[in-house]
């Protein structure tokens, strides 16, 4: 298992994408994002590089139904929202 953590305080528009978190040649099968936040947003995880996004429930992890090699996040809410801290905690094999 492995981790990474992102700021992204301050509020965005409707929608923010990250950048790809994760990239190697082992696939990854599950995933936990939590995060600090306001309002009420939508998380959504890639495991694909974002050709399918799949919902996810903060601090629930999640089993990808599309597996895939480079993890990405996003968020989705009215504005302004605001995340405060992200965190996405991954299992690749």
């Amino acid at each position: 298992m492995a981790g990474t953590e992102f700021e992204a305080i301050g509020s965005f528009p409707s929608m923010v994408t990250s950048k790809v978190i994760y990239m190697d040649n082992t696939t990854i099968y599950t995933a936990k994002l939590t995060a600090g936040y306001n309002n009420t947003i939508q998380f959504e995880l890639s495991a694909d590089n974002g050709a399918n996004w799949e919902i996810v429930t903060p601090n629930v992890r999640h089993t990808f139904t599309n597996t895939g090699t480079q993890l990405k996040w996003r968020a989705v809410g009215a504005y302004p929202s605001i995340i405060n801290w992200l965190k996405v905690e991954y299992h690749v094999y």
